[in-house]
């Protein structure tokens, strides 16, 4: 396994803990930038392979497109302003 995989997951990790909690008002520039980071991480894996089997790699690839897909759908989500209704437990329970 490469070494710099875990640095640059932690370091991942640590950027968007920081773009959460910084820009937690403006949802639509956090999705954009989780993107970024995603995109990103696939050229990483794609480019680089730390792995040693070809299917660890494919596998953390597709995850990536899992998560690439998953956050784009957030974006239009937030974009078209689909918002769910807030019930109260009374208005549930009734």
């Amino acid at each position: 396994m490469c070494l710099f995989y875990n640095d640059f997951f932690l370091l991942r990790r640590l950027l968007l803990t920081l773009i959460l909690v910084c820009l937690r008002h403006v949802p639509t520039i956090q999705i954009q930038l989780f993107i970024c980071l995603s995109v990103m991480m696939i050229a990483y894996l794609g480019w680089v392979k730390p792995f040693i089997e070809k299917n660890q790699n494919r596998l953390y690839i597709a995850d990536e497109m899992i998560l690439l897909g998953l956050t784009s759908l957030m974006l239009y989500h937030d974009a078209v302003g689909l918002t769910p209704e807030v019930y109260t437990d009374e208005e549930v329970l009734a």
